[in-house]
């Protein structure tokens, strides 16, 4: 009867932990659904940044008539106009080292 009663709890508690969390997965996905798509970087006129609905996302940049992609990485929304780039790959010939570098940006 102990055994019984152990193996159901054991089975619970993993459904309980299946089932939470995909929900925290879901609600970081909410988090990222606005930010989702093409942005006209300001700072940069004709600079570009991708937002993917996976988290990642890559900056376009123009250079000499050609569109590039500079630098690319991950996103972090932390709260409704704050967002942090961590930025995992980079051109090697870059003019400044982004590669492991991490920026807190803010919307407008």
């Amino acid at each position: 009867m102990l055994l019984k009663s152990l193996k159901s709890i054991a089975i619970l508690i993993t459904v309980l932990t299946t089932f939470s969390c995909r929900t925290v997965e879901r609600a970081n996905q909410k988090e990222i659904k606005p930010f989702v798509g093409i942005w006209n970087d300001t700072t940069n006129p004709g600079s570009k940044v991708v937002f993917k609905s996976d988290g990642s996302f890559y900056n376009i940049a123009k250079e000499n008539e050609r569109q590039i992609v500079t630098h690319s990485g991950t996103f972090k929304v932390l709260s409704d106009n704050i967002y942090v780039l961590t930025i995992t790959d980079a051109r090697p010939d870059a003019t400044y080292d982004l590669k492991g570098r991490q920026y807190a940006n803010y919307t407008l």
